[in-house]
């Protein structure tokens, strides 16, 4: 990845951070961001492997998963229980590891 996309995106997340911006100014400002990012990935592409690709899938459905496990008890009318739930986690953890393993 260049290092001047992710310098703009750490400017974009200082910005964004500092600024405080109203509902409509940030879908803006997100709108733009996209917009550069897609230029630039027109104008230099990014070459990435099935593992790394996978890697970087997978980090924000660990969060996810983390979410959903903390909150399971409170947001659920119906929580499953931690074992079912581990269960899950487990079987979705082979099958990235899996992924990352064969390609």
């Amino acid at each position: 990845m260049s290092f001047s996309l992710i310098l703009i995106w750490i400017i974009f997340t200082i910005v964004i951070s500092f600024k405080e911006p109203t509902d409509p100014e940030y879908l803006v400002m997100c709108l733009i961001m996209f917009y550069i990012t897609l230029i630039f990935n027109f104008i230099k592409p990014i070459k990435m492997s099935l593992k790394i690709t996978t890697i970087f899938i997978s980090i924000p459905s660990v969060i996810l998963w983390y979410i959903a496990y903390g909150y399971n008890d409170f947001l659920s009318l119906n929580p499953i229980s931690e074992e079912l739930f581990f269960l899950l986690l487990f079987i979705y953890f082979y099958i990235i590891i899996y992924i990352i393993s064969e390609f």
